[in-house]
């Protein structure tokens, strides 16, 4: 494996997702859904799928390295509504059963939403910023935040 490589921790979380929606759901037909051991077990396999796609996998591919301040905060704000999403789901799960409790479809209505924000802020992150400034030489990402916005008012008065 050579260093360009990037590990993806995609099959373990996929697996680690199959298994807690097999488990969820055979719990739920047991009626064992209200005990606690439910909730802990499930809400911590969540927390440690969303943890390693979120923040073991970049730290293990370093991809937070070459990152600029704007993009490091865009990337908090993804995985902050990523983590946010999947709470809301697991609210949504835990409470499977109580039917006549409109929280329950709340947390359902609040991941749906999330899960859209959440795609939204990935797309703007991962847009492209090489636009290349005449003046200087540097890509848009290598130049002060202050000075991003005096680069894109001089590319629109051309």
């Amino acid at each position: 494996m050579n260093g360009k490589e990037k590990k993806s921790f995609d099959v373990i979380v996929y697996s680690m997702m199959i298994v807690a929606v097999v488990y969820a759901i055979v719990q739920t037909m047991l009626g064992h859904n209200n005990d606690i051991s439910f909730k802990i077990i499930l809400g911590l396999w969540i927390l440690i799928a969303v943890t390693l796609t979120d923040y073991v996998e970049p730290m293990v591919n370093k991809s937070f390295d070459d990152m600029t301040s704007v993009k490091i905060k865009q990337y908090a704000g993804y995985a902050v509504a990523d983590a946010c999403a999947y709470i809301c789901l697991y609210m949504f799960v835990i409470n499977a059963g109580y039917f006549k409790e409109p929280v329950h479809y709340v947390f359902l209505l609040f991941g749906i939403i999330l899960f859209a924000v959440k795609s939204m802020i990935y797309k703007q992150f991962r847009k492209k910023d090489i636009i290349e400034d005449e003046s200087r030489g540097k890509y848009v990402s290598d130049i002060p935040e202050e000075d991003e916005i005096k680069v894109f008012l001089s590319r629109r008065d051309k």
